[in-house]
């Protein structure tokens, strides 16, 4: 989710409205012992909260026309649909780990054999919603910076996905001649291995046929 839809769910919300939730989460937080946290951790579950809510709204962005849901609605709503999608970023991120191709290179290997399941393994999506955790080091494009979370790295998952199924439709031994071609010592560079693939197919003309983008 984007900073910019917090901002607009926090003016549509009063701090009346805000308050009682971020209070029962402080209580889910401190497990009871304490109601009163630093500034940091309040606005940590200020933020969550906000975001939380954010995610009743299934297309990611707010209606036009917005016609105001109970906030406490809006955030069991929201935690169900935030919940539901880190499932599914999972079994996204465990299928790509079984079935992928790093074609040698270690940020990429990284970042899906270990990257990934130490952001699951970490992510607070009650209590910290919006840190995406890992430094996701293997480049890809096209990337929304302003979203956070685990919008980020479901949007980070696709993009991954997308490309391992475009190599796909050449055989290895191709991928691997090009990317020699650019540098034989590419297995520890910080690439993108398609943006070098196409790079260099197009500097020898190479032509495809296939369904390739």
């Amino acid at each position: 989710m984007k900073m910019t839809m917090m901002t607009e769910i926090a003016e549509i919300y009063t701090m009346e409205e805000l308050l009682p939730l971020v209070s029962n989460l402080t209580d889910l937080y401190t497990r009871g012992k304490s109601t009163s946290v630093s500034y940091e951790v309040a606005n940590m579950l200020m933020e969550a909260v906000l975001y939380t809510i954010g995610h009743y709204w299934e297309g990611g962005t707010l209606p036009v026309s917005l016609e105001k849901v109970p906030a406490e609605e809006a955030y069991q709503t929201g935690y169900t649909n935030l919940l539901s999608k880190v499932r599914h970023t999972l079994m996204k991120a465990m299928a790509l780990q079984n079935n992928y191709d790093d074609y040698g290179n270690i940020a990429l290997r990284d970042t899906v054999q270990k990257g990934f399941p130490a952001f699951f393994r970490h992510y607070k999506y009650r209590f910290h919603p919006t840190n995406h955790i890992i430094t996701m080091d293997y480049p890809v494009f096209s990337l929304d910076m302003e979203k956070d979370g685990i919008d980020l790295i479901a949007d980070y998952i696709d993009a991954i996905c997308e490309e391992q199924e475009y190599l796909s439709k050449f055989p290895r031994e191709e991928v691997m001649r090009k990317l020699m071609l650019y540098n034989e010592h590419y297995a520890s560079d910080i690439i993108n291995i398609r943006e070098i693939f196409d790079l260099k197919r197009n500097e020898q003309g190479d032509s495809f046929t296939g369904q390739a983008p």
